[in-house]
Parts: C-alpha cells; structure tokens; sequence
C-alpha cells in the first residue's frame, strides 16, 4: 500500500509543473509551414476548428489558417499567440511545410529551431511548396479530406504504393542525412494546380538538398529513377513500355517486387558504383488488341521494361551528379566499405562525385496478367 501511494505520488510530481496546458485554451494545428518573405520567418499554421458534441460542422472549412512573422523561427512561432488566443499543441502537426524560397536560402535556422522544440514530432513528413507558399498550401480545401495535412500525407503515400514516383521523408530521416557524411536528403514538393474554379494539390517533383539549401530539384520521370536507386525503400508502382508489335501503343506494366543492390567497386583507389535490380511485375493494361501473351513477345517486353527503367535511374544519375548532390549515398557507402579509402576522399567528395562511372543491371521478369490474357476485340 505504502509503494503505491509512493508511485503515485511520484507520477503526480512528474505531470504537474509549467509544462501544463489547459484543454480548454488548447488548439490543434495539422500541419504548419515556414516561408521567407521582407527579410523575415512566416509561419503559417493550419487550426482544426473545434465541434461541441451533437452540433453539425456545417459546410465550410474545417480549419483556420493563421500566421504570424518573425526574426527567428521562435520569435514567430510566438507571435502567433499575439492574433490567436489558444495554445497550439505542436506535437499533434503531422505534416511541415517549407516554401522553395526558404529551401533556397537554407534552412539552418529552421533545423536548429526543430532539433530543439521538445514538441515538434520527428516523424513529420516534409513538403517543399513549389511556386506557392505554405499558406497558400494549407488553404486549400483538399477532396474528401477535411485537413489539407493530411490530404498531402495521403497523396505522397498512395502514389508510393500506386506510382512509385515520390519519396516519403520525415524529419527524422532528414535530419539523419544532414549529419552523416557521403549523403544528401530529398523531399517532394507539392503545387496549386486550377482544376475549372477550383483549386487542387499536385505533387509534382522533388527537391534535392546539398546540405541545408535546396540546390535543384528532379522532375518526375528522375523522381521515380531516384526511389528505384534508394535501397531503403519499397518501390513499386506502374510505368509504360512500347508495345513490341506496334512502339505507338503502349503497354502499362506494375512492379510487384523489387530488390536492389548499390555497392561500389574499388580498384587502385578508383570507384565505380554497381548498382543490380532484380524485378518482378505484371502486365496490367496494353492500348491495343494484338496478341502479346507469346513467349517471344513476352521477353520482348522484358526487355522493353529493363530498357525503361534503366533510362528512368539514369537520368536521376545524370541530374544528381550535374546539381554535385550525393542524394544516393555512395559516399556513405565507400566508407561502408572501405572506412580507410573513404578518409582520404572525403574532403575531395565534391569533386569527385560528378565524375563517378557506374554500372546499371536490371532483371525484369513478367510473372502475372490479372484476370485475362487477351485484349477484348470491339466490333
């Protein structure tokens, strides 16, 4: 009786002092998002409203959108309190947002101000706003969802799934890429794009960091070459082949597995990277009504499909060593493998990258077509 009394005292003690906040002056922000504007930090903070039990939450917008400038992050962080009379609990933001005008300029700042605030989650997923800002982001309202945070939450993880063309990265990830030598981080962007009167998220490319400053970015068709060649990730998704019998018709095939192996050859202290994908996918859809369920023309498309994706890694390859951003790793990977060799090209990485060879190997192999194995022909 005694050491109960004594544990709960001691929990007591533990979740009392100046870190309370009351429920009734709380506020639940869903996503927030930083710019650079006049020399000065904006943030703009998406508020769900509140709904009392057995009251309807109407038609319009769920949220608010508030916002607030500063010198520093913490400084606008705080101002925010100045037009809005609740506290925000930051540790229910699930999405953080950055404009490419900030991303830009670099995002030290921003860094020190989230590795510090005990309550911003580092499992936030990170947006670049592309051509628009973080307020002008959260004030859309998304189709069928009631937050625009989660709206972006959902988009970048269903075209994961879908497409395999963007790469989810939380902050902790980012965070962990800044401070590992022989690596850089990426984050998706997402726009405003007009859909009739109506305005609606798109994501569309990605943004590639050297250090904390974007530097460039990788336009779709890169983007899915960078999530082939990240290790890390389980890429799938669907692309488009020639068909063998007629190249203006297209033939949409979907990966179903993938394994991939990046590792660097060293010979007399040069490097080459060698990068082997072994692939399983499906047919799923062909434009036209020829018979494509042959053997012949089956590793016709094998072979159309290792084509494809090997051009799609390329690329991301050629833009990643143009922008001199190791957003693959190999650096980490060379000290992986040879710790010593890696100490002394580290301080020369930059100029060497650029002008890495590399080696791409790509197995694909058809397994399924679904529920048929011939076009339907139409009269």
């Amino acid at each position: 009786m005694k050491k109960s009394l004594l544990i709960s005292f001691f929990i007591m003690i533990c979740l009392s002092g100046c870190g309370k906040i009351e429920l009734n002056n709380a506020a639940i922000p869903t996503a927030f998002g930083t710019d650079f504007k006049d020399n000065r930090i904006v943030i703009a903070t998406q508020i769900a409203k509140p709904v009392s039990p057995g009251t309807s939450a109407g038609n319009g917008p769920q949220f608010s959108v508030i916002s607030a400038s500063g010198r520093t992050f913490s400084e606008a962080s705080r101002n925010t309190s100045l037009s809005f009379a609740a506290v925000p609990l930051w540790s229910q933001v699930q999405v953080s947002l950055m404009s490419d005008t900030m991303a830009k300029r670099g995002i030290a700042d921003q860094i020190d101000f989230l590795i510090r605030n005990r309550f911003v989650r580092k499992s936030n997923t990170l947006v670049v706003t592309k051509n628009t800002t973080p307020q002008q982001v959260l004030s859309i309202v998304a189709y069928l969802e009631t937050y625009t945070g989660m709206a972006i939450m959902k988009l970048i993880k269903n075209q994961e799934s879908q497409l395999g063309i963007y790469t989810q990265t939380d902050l902790y990830e980012f965070l962990q890429k800044l401070s590992e030598p022989g690596i850089e981080p990426v984050v998706p962007m997402i726009t405003i794009q007009k859909n009739g009167r109506d305005k609606q998220l798109l994501l569309q490319d990605t943004a590639v960091f050297k250090g904390s400053k974007m530097i460039g970015s990788l336009n779709e068709t890169e983007s899915r070459g960078y999530s082939l060649l990240n290790p890390g990730k389980k890429t799938l998704g669907l692309f488009l082949v020639s068909s063998p019998p007629n190249p203006e018709q297209k033939v949409t095939l979907e990966i179903s597995s993938l394994q991939s192996k990046v590792r660097p050859m060293i010979q007399d202290q040069n490097i080459k990277m060698l990068i082997e994908l072994s692939i399983d996918g499906n047919f799923y859809e062909q434009s036209g009504t020829e018979n494509l369920f042959t053997p012949k023309v089956y590793k016709m498309i094998e072979k159309a499909a290792e084509q494809e994706l090997k051009r799609q890694m390329t690329l991301a390859i050629v833009k990643a060593q143009s922008l001199n951003s190791d957003i693959f790793g190999w650096g980490k990977l060379v000290y992986k493998k040879d710790p010593h060799l890696w100490q002394q090209v580290e301080e020369d990485w930059d100029a060497l990258f650029p002008s890495i060879p590399y080696e791409i190997k790509v197995d694909f192999t058809l397994r399924r077509s679904y529920l048929t194995d011939k076009s339907v022909v139409l009269r």
